[in-house]
């Protein structure tokens, strides 16, 4: 669990796009958008800035990374990526950027498990289903939002071999369905008053992300309930 939590943190801290070679199935066509799908898919490269706890010897790391992971789990809202710095113009071109992933299927650079309080164990997220996940981000300026990257909902999910969580690509194509209904109601209604009026991407799919949402959340709610604060 403590090498989970120092991957995890090495994961989230705040990353820039290489600019030297990048091995990517994106087209140059689409060069615009790299910085977004540099933090999705782990076939572009990513620079970012060792914290300064790894100069001290390996044990005191693992101590220092789970103490830090404990922190941002604790966090109401968690913004390693500055998202909320961002213009709306900017926010809706990145989400457009995302939604291009949508048959990417293969495992993207998120752990499925953002929360220590998740018991749950997970497959890797696919790449389509990290890129909602940042969407959702986007939206709401806090990556702590759920507590996996995976859908919970009526015959949503599977097990692997391992007995691990998977969620089925086709509830994650009822997602995008579901987003993309939602994302033509906040081009037309605006970002800001869509963030006002609390429009919920995943309103009627009968999906939720893996809760729970918040770390503020009723104690009294059980594992994977997801009590969705767009809702």
């Amino acid at each position: 669990m403590k090498y989970f939590a120092v991957f995890l943190i090495l994961m989230l801290v705040p990353i820039s796009v290489a600019t030297g070679q990048q091995t990517s199935n994106i087209s140059r066509s689409a060069a615009a958008c790299r910085t977004w799908y540099a933090a999705i898919d782990p076939q572009i490269k990513r620079v970012y800035s060792p914290p300064s706890h790894q100069k001290i010897h390996q044990n005191a790391i693992i101590e220092d990374g789970l103490k830090e992971f404990m922190r941002i789990e604790n966090l109401q809202n968690y913004d390693p990526d500055n998202v909320t710095s961002l213009t709306d113009e900017e926010a809706l071109a990145g989400m457009k950027c995302l939604f291009r992933l949508e048959k990417v299927t293969r495992p993207s650079r998120f752990t499925s498990q953002l929360k220590l309080a998740v018991s749950q164990l997970f497959s890797p997220a696919p790449i389509n289903l990290a890129a909602l996940y940042y969407i959702n981000y986007l939206y709401t300026g806090n990556l702590n939002y759920a507590g996996a990257v995976a859908l919970i909902g009526p015959n949503a999910a599977a097990t692997d071999k391992s007995g691990k969580y998977v969620t089925k690509q086709s509830a994650i194509q009822s997602a995008y369905a579901a987003y993309k209904t939602w994302f033509e109601t906040v081009q037309k209604t605006g970002l800001k008053r869509s963030r006002e009026l609390k429009l919920s991407p995943l309103k009627g799919s009968g999906l939720e992300w893996y809760g729970p949402v918040t770390p503020m959340a009723d104690s009294s709610q059980t594992e994977g309930a997801n009590p969705d604060p767009l809702k």
